[in-house]
């Protein structure tokens, strides 16, 4: 009872995070005394929560000894508090013991992830493992994965640097704290492994992230290079549309059309994806007839139809939230 109890307290002023793995009683009838174990646990979750780890740590170990209905969340507090004041074996020990006691708690994932980077942090070589089972663990969110994610790919970075960049960009994906850090360990990695962008795919990859990320002349630099040494004209078209998209957030208008128009010319014919790109651009900013001009090559190849051009433009158009692929593009724009 006091479970369910402490954890609606929790709710009831936000300073729980986790989901609870049993019904919460909508009611708690009578007022509990300040000994009572679900106000101590509650007091110190509001202290961690005003970052005071200090007087929060005995409230937890005390509650720990006397009342083991709430053990996992004391000890997964206590491997948090113990983490953050660097004393990692006790921080691990705390997760050993979560993890043999409870293997149902709705704190495994998370304390698998913890315990997998502070495995990482100790030397222990068991480190990969711990990730492994942190990502297949049941109820693993987005925010545990790039936890787990990031420490597997800080474990590669000194032998297999191309495959720690990969995994720092998928975390880099994700929101949470793991993305920063993911960012700051990936910039470092490319500065001891410039001879990573010797393959342009990276640059191109590398260029997109960054994109995604707002860092606009960085990306830039990479895109740049990528299309200018890419020799596949699938993978130039698409290196050469997302600079024009960059081009596009610079506010620099007529490069990203010069640009648009250079992907077109990359990609294979009838480039749908380049120039339909390029018409929505111009179609955006009520420059209709040159819209029309980016159609235009597709006139040779099917009855002349304006209705047809407006029907697969606006197709296109709508594909923004939604985007439908090459073929299907094509198939719309031969009818």
């Amino acid at each position: 009872m006091h479970r369910g109890i402490a954890i609606l307290l929790l709710l009831a002023c936000g300073c729980l995070r986790q989901r609870a793995a049993a019904p919460v009683p909508t009611a708690v009838r009578g007022t509990p005394s300040a000994a009572d174990p679900r106000v101590r646990f509650g007091n110190a979750v509001a202290r961690v929560e005003r970052g005071d780890d200090g007087s929060a740590r005995p409230i937890f170990a005390e509650l720990l000894r006397d009342d083991p209905e709430l053990a996992d969340y004391d000890l997964a507090y206590l491997a948090a508090i113990d983490e953050r004041a660097g004393r990692l074996p006790d921080a691990a020990a705390s997760i050993d013991r979560l993890v043999e006691a409870h293997p149902a708690s709705v704190w495994i994932p998370r304390a698998l992830a913890q315990r997998a980077r502070l495995a990482a942090a100790l030397g222990d070589p068991r480190a990969d493992d711990l990730v492994t089972r942190a990502l297949a663990a049941p109820g693993s969110d987005t925010t545990t994965r790039a936890a787990a994610l990031l420490v597997r790919a800080d474990l590669r970075a000194p032998t297999e640097p191309r495959e720690a960049l990969e995994l720092y960009r998928e975390v880099r994906h994700t929101p949470g704290p793991s993305a920063a850090t993911a960012r700051s360990h990936s910039d470092a990695l490319v500065l001891a492994h410039p001879e990573l962008f010797d393959d342009p795919m990276v640059s191109l990859e590398e260029g997109t992230q960054l994109l995604h990320e707002g860092r606009l002349d960085e990306s830039a630099v990479r895109l740049e290079a990528a299309a200018h040494a890419l020799s596949d004209r699938d993978d130039r078209a698409r290196a050469l549309r997302t600079l024009a998209k960059l081009r596009q957030r610079q506010g620099r208008i007529d490069d990203a059309i010069a640009t648009y128009h250079d992907a077109a010319d990359a990609e294979p014919p009838p480039a749908v994806m380049a120039r339909y790109e390029l018409a929505t651009l111009l179609w955006n900013r009520d420059r209709d007839p040159e819209a029309a001009r980016a159609l235009q090559p597709h006139r040779a190849r099917r009855p002349p139809s304006c209705e047809g051009r407006r029907r697969a433009l606006r197709a296109w158009r709508g594909s923004q939230n939604a985007p439908d692929t090459a073929a299907t593009l094509r198939a719309r724009i031969s009818r």
